[in-house]
């Protein structure tokens, strides 16, 4: 009787045990999902204050802000552009060359290079250089020469791509502005072999020689004076090309009439000066030619 009170005893305890066991496991649960659950609120809490939910149906438009509409900024197009890069790196390494020669000239040959500047505006000047045959004269004069050549391609290839010239096989990179180089020198360099020839012809060495140099000097002059005019088409943005092509073409008009003057003056002073040989060289070797340019710039 004692052993079978005593196992009762027992089996009760382990039911008691058990009992408690399992409402601790339950409560254990209980915590967890409640800690779960307040878990998935913040996140929903998070979510929900820190979304914009967009309105799925098209009846009820989203109420959009333009932020636009007092702006200072004008729009000019509709849709996106692309973008025409028509000013190339090369192009600005070759203005630091031409910048770096005239910073040589104007170092090393400072007075030859000053002399060339003032005899664009004194002829007695221009006939002592011309007489003197000075070897560091002629290395700067033929440097400038060069600089000329150099600017004069650039302003030309500018020109041809801010107008858009078709010319046929030649692309608007650098073989463009190769080819327009080789063109301004070959029209100066031809140039410069008839007036010698009509020099040889009619006898006039000494006043020939001083119109080439005059022509040369204000090329020169000329081409110091483009050399902001195509920095600024470059890289300048507060100025439109076209006014600054319209500026170049005025100051070249310029030296192209003050060349023609003092020409005419230089050859007034020959004993056996004929107006009539003057106006069929004016005719022939300076207007001629320009009207060849106008018309091939206008189909262009």
């Amino acid at each position: 009787m004692q052993e079978s009170s005593q196992g009762s005893s027992n089996t009760q305890g382990q039911q008691v045990q058990s009992a408690r066991t399992g409402k601790s496991q339950a409560a254990h649960a209980a915590e967890q999902h409640s800690k779960t659950a307040d878990r998935s609120l913040n996140a929903d809490t998070i979510i929900a204050a820190d979304t914009i939910k967009f309105s799925q149906s098209s009846s009820q438009p989203a109420n959009l802000v333009n932020i636009w509409k007092t702006h200072e900024l004008k729009p000019f197009h509709q849709s996106p552009q692309q973008l025409k890069d028509s000013n190339p790196d090369w192009l600005f390494l070759i203005l630091i060359i031409v910048l770096g020669a005239l910073t040589y000239l104007r170092v090393f040959y400072r007075k030859n290079f000053f002399q060339i500047i003032s005899a664009c505006f004194n002829n007695n000047l221009t006939n002592q250089i011309v007489r003197d045959e000075n070897l560091l004269m002629q290395r700067a004069s033929v440097m400038l020469n060069v600089t000329f050549s150099i600017i004069a391609a650039s302003y030309i290839y500018l020109v041809s791509v801010h107008y858009e010239w078709s010319l046929d096989g030649i692309g608007t990179g650098f073989i463009r502005f190769v080819f327009l180089a080789l063109i301004v020198s070959a029209a100066f360099t031809l140039k410069f072999f008839l007036l010698r020839f009509c020099a040889y012809l009619f006898n006039l060495g000494r006043e020939m020689s001083t119109y080439i140099f005059n022509i040369f000097i204000i090329n020169n002059l000329l081409g110091i004076a483009l050399v902001p005019i195509v920095a600024l088409i470059l890289f300048g943005n507060l100025i439109d090309s076209t006014v600054l092509i319209i500026a170049a073409v005025s100051i070249i008009g310029i030296a192209w009439l003050y060349r023609i003057g003092r020409g005419i003056l230089i050859a007034a002073r020959y004993p056996d000066f004929s107006p009539v040989y003057l106006f069929l060289y004016l005719c022939a070797l300076e207007i001629a030619p320009l009207l060849v340019l106008v018309k091939l710039v206008s189909k262009q």
